[in-house]
């Protein structure tokens, strides 16, 4: 069985577990304040108590984003090192299609993350499979967002695409909110498939939104 390392910094909070296969071994977790620490004494905590070693790792999964900032920088990059350090093969996935899988919904699902400012972070899919490329969009156009017929809506900004889309939300029905966490048992499901298929692509973030800080406009 391959050993699996899973890991979301992008999301809320930190956690990381390891996997055999699909069975879980250990997690853990870190609370929001700290998101943009600890991860590696995390990792390390991890193969402290499973008695594995990093060398044992055949994968390593990662949220990319979107979300946080940081976080969707230090999951990827975290990733890569250690798979440069291991021979383990490096998976980015992002928390929409996190979500996606951990919904296990076979009908279409929208899943909507609250990207601040007025905005969202959408994407639809069907059956775990994307039906469209994720993007932001402002809480304005929820309306046209919205797939066509009956879907399930998931993520931390459902509660604000219902409000913002009344009539579409008629035809949707809200999953619990345990579904608005990314799952590690989905990253670790995806990871085992990407490998499968010999998808080698090394994790990177992914912005649907430019950084809120720029440099001076006169830097050389």
């Amino acid at each position: 069985m391959s050993l699996i390392l899973v890991l979301d910094a992008a999301s809320s909070g930190v956690s990381a577990a390891l996997f055999e296969g699909e069975a879980p071994l250990a997690l853990r977790r870190l609370d929001e304040d700290r998101a943009g620490e600890g991860l590696a004494p995390l990792v390390a905590e991890l193969f402290a108590e499973t008695g594995r070693k990093p060398q044992d790792l055949a994968l390593i999964a990662t949220t990319t984003g979107p979300g946080s900032f940081v976080g969707a920088r230090i999951g990827p990059a975290f990733a890569r090192g250690l798979a440069l350090a291991t021979g383990a093969r490096a998976v980015g996935i992002s928390v929409l299609e996190a979500l996606a899988e951990g919904a296990g919904e076979s009908g279409p699902l929208l899943v909507a993350l609250d990207a601040r400012r007025d905005a969202l972070y959408l994407q639809a899919f069907r059956a775990g499979a994307p039906l469209e490329e994720a993007r932001e969009i402002p809480l304005t156009q929820a309306p046209q967002a919205a797939p066509g017929g009956d879907f399930a809506l998931t993520g931390s900004g459902a509660a604000l695409w219902l409000a913002a889309a009344p009539e579409a939300a008629l035809r949707a029905r809200r999953l619990p909110e345990a579904f608005d966490l990314v799952r590690p048992e989905a990253l670790a499901r995806i990871a085992l498939r990407r490998a499968a298929a010999g998808e080698s692509a090394p994790p990177s973030p992914l912005y649907l939104r430019p950084p809120d800080a720029k440099p001076p406009a006169d830097a050389a």
